[in-house]
């Protein structure tokens, strides 16, 4: 099934849901009085003396933190406090703390870069009305380090905002945005959400709601693949629903998911509203979802979903089973204090709408449940109507007959080539299934609203190149201009305006915005572009087929990450003929060190990933080509790709390698030169030969 037949817009997969200037909100007050500072104690004076219309301007400097920058004083709506940097992007926070904003309301952080090893970049605590805003947060952490969220709302206040900014390569425990049990109408919006990854444990989700009646809207999650929750609400409303108008207790519109695994997850929630968000998959490996659903009184509307390929609890959506019904009799101040899972850890889907929403190319929808002691409890009193579900390849809808008390009408099963639609037992006024090449017109007007692209597209899209290369950038959006940065910096309205192509010579990191006629930006697109001279190859002269290899025990069950293996001493060691975990002889909490040789057939740039639930990284030579540390058990052991330019040649390897738990497997992929990406065979791999060989 192609896409023009489905007529679903070709540039959906570039698209993300957000109007630029339509949500940015008014500009500030003019301030009352400028407060000019340029090294942190004078900083940390201007805000112990802050008063309302302070303007704390923050010049270009790196500021070294060993405390929290605190503000603990209030301003007005009228004469907010706004502490922001000179010129956006320029004032870089470091060090050991970011800001601190206790019971300070009506205050705004604005236009400043968070690095190094914060922790978290600003926590608003008991604070209304605050502000964080056009910030640029890549805090530097260790692979599955301390459990640290990026950007916290908590305690009891009101209607903050963390909007506008970029959170980018977080790779600890912990989210980018938590919002607390005791928050009420806070917002997250028009943030983009990048590159969220190793997969790990529980606690990895990029955003976490417990507060009640958030919004969070026209945000773009991009590789956001902590764990199996891209955004996981946890926050059940502890008044018993009334009335034929529902309750919106927390609200998710017109976000955009790309290439993230995992899923929007209702998990102990009631009175969701989700609508008009668009979930896509552009390939690879890895298993992406959509959208999972626990609790009461959800409202599931007008959602696209593209290519998405997560089953069960990764699924494009998944209609789950639950433990207890949310129990609205108990004492309120339980509620409110986030103690839901005493009352039940996995509500089941009750009055639940499931009503609009498109699904093209993906796995198969699941509505339902298998019988599961941990969740015996089938939804009730459900309505799955007016559907497009649509595929050419596997089974596209899965039911599960008997179980579940769900109203279905309405929905159309489009089915092509070789897929199967699931729905055959079912009445046509619950599942009609169009003809093959008929793709129904409903699912093209109940697509969600799709507003301009405002990501700049940059060719090429990155990758490793042995000579110059010119990049070309384009925006499908009028009365807009692109700026870019070759510093691996945020642009801003002060950066180089792009005019045509450009060549460059050297490995840069290309970031480029669209700025509008307001002065708002839209969502910035990177490509990293490394240029080097090919590898010369090592061409060892006494060598065997097969690998060296050392292999080591995690007794301690300690290792979230690769171990030094420089300060270990091995179990044992000896030869084999491919990477595997066989030397580990069952064990389940190990590392291994493997050391040989990589036979290149011709020159040129190669790719290398691997497929493994542990972490691993690949050397060639003193070069780190792959760095895949941490762990991966959800995108089925995928995780990163590294590119080198090699001669032909045989070139000295070293793969380091660990595994924890999970289903145990290591494999090394590669592609190059006239290979697809495959397997590197047994072949292609040596160990110098011992004497007695």
């Amino acid at each position: 099934m192609t896409r023009e037949r489905l007529q679903v817009l070709a540039a959906l997969t570039a698209c993300v849901c957000i109007a630029p200037s339509a949500a940015a909100g008014a500009e500030h007050p003019t301030p009352l009085r400028t407060v000019r500072v340029a090294t942190v104690p004078v900083l940390r004076e201007a805000l112990d003396d802050a008063r309302p219309g302070d303007l704390i301007l923050v010049a270009d400097a790196v500021y070294r933190t060993s405390e929290p920058l605190a503000l603990r004083r209030s301003g007005s709506s009228e004469h907010p406090i706004v502490i922001r940097a000179a010129h956006r992007g320029k004032a870089i926070i470091t060090g050991r703390a970011g800001f601190l904003l206790q019971e300070a309301d009506h205050a705004v952080v604005e236009g400043f870069v968070f690095e190094g090893a914060i922790g978290t970049a600003v926590k608003l605590y008991g604070c209304s009305h605050a502000r964080v805003t056009r910030n640029h947060i890549r805090l530097r952490e260790p692979v599955n380090g301390p459990k640290l969220d990026w950007v916290i709302s908590k305690y009891d206040g009101e209607r903050n905002r963390i909007d506008h900014n970029l959170f980018e390569e977080k790779r600890a425990h912990g989210r980018f945005a938590y919002i607390h049990h005791h928050r009420r109408h806070d917002r997250i919006d028009h943030n983009q959400f990048r590159d969220h990854s190793p997969e790990g444990d529980n606690g990895k989700e990029s955003i976490v709601i417990r507060g009640y009646f958030t919004t969070v809207e026209y945000n773009l999650f991009e590789n956001c693949s902590g764990e199996g929750e891209i955004i996981s609400v946890k926050s059940i409303y502890p008044e018993r629903p009334s009335g034929d108008e529902p309750l919106v207790v927390n609200t998710f519109r017109y976000n955009t998911f790309l290439d993230s695994t995992g899923t929007l997850c209702l998990r102990q929630a009631n009175g969701c509203l989700v609508e008009g968000n668009c979930f896509i998959a552009r390939g690879g490996p890895g298993f992406t979802g959509g959208v999972k659903v626990y609790g009461d009184d959800h409202v599931i509307v007008n959602n696209y979903f593209e290519a998405l390929t997560g089953h069960g609890h990764f699924a494009p959506f998944v209609l789950m089973h639950g433990d207890a019904d949310i129990d609205y009799d108990i004492a309120p101040e339980r509620y409110y204090e986030g103690m839901p899972s005493e009352v039940t850890m996995f509500p089941r889907p009750n009055r639940v709408r499931i009503e609009h929403n498109t699904w093209v190319n993906c796995s198969a929808v699941e509505l339902g449940w298998e019988t599961d002691t941990d969740r015996p409890l089938a939804t009730r009193d459900c309505v799955f109507a007016n559907n497009v579900i649509a595929g050419d390849r596997g089974r596209l809808v899965k039911v599960m007959p008997g179980q579940i008390d769900l109203r279905l009408s309405g929905n159309i099963v489009h089915v092509d080539e070789e897929a199967e639609t699931g729905v055959s037992g079912f009445p046509a006024s619950e599942f009609r299934v169009a003809e093959p090449g008929a793709y129904p017109a409903m699912g093209r007007q109940r697509l969600p609203f799709i507003p301009p692209i405002t990501v700049p597209s940059i060719t090429p899209a990155g990758g490793t190149f042995t000579g110059s290369v010119t990049v070309t950038l384009a925006l499908e959006a009028e009365r807009a201009e692109v700026r870019y940065t070759l510093d691996d910096t945020w642009p801003t309205l002060s950066s180089k305006r792009y005019r045509g192509p450009f060549m460059v010579n050297e490995s840069i990191t290309v970031r480029a915005r669209a700025f509008f006629g307001d002065g708002e930006a839209g969502f910035e697109n990177k490509a990293s572009l490394t240029i080097m001279r090919p590898r010369p190859a090592d061409e060892p002269t006494a060598v065997v087929n097969g690998l060296e290899y050392e292999y080591y025990e995690d007794r301690e069950k300690q290792w979230w990450s690769l171990p030094d293996f420089d300060a270990l001493k091995p179990v044992r060691s000896g030869a084999v003929s491919d990477f595997g975990i066989e030397v580990a002889q069952g064990s389940e909490h190990f590392a291994i060190r493997f050391i040989g040789f990589i036979s290149i057939p011709r020159d040129g740039v190669y790719t290398f990933s691997k497929r493994s639930n542990g972490g691993c990284q690949l050397y060639i030579g003193a070069m780190l080509v792959l760095d895949n540390d941490g762990l991966y058990p959800h995108s089925g052991g995928w995780g990163r790709r590294g590119s080198v330019a090699l001669r032909a040649g045989k070139h000295r390897m070293t793969l380091l390698s660990f595994e924890r738990d999970y289903p145990r497997r290591l494999e090394l992929h590669y592609a190059g030169p006239g290979i697809e990406r495959q397997r590197v065979p047994a072949s292609a791999l040596y160990r110098t030969a011992r004497a007695d060989e």
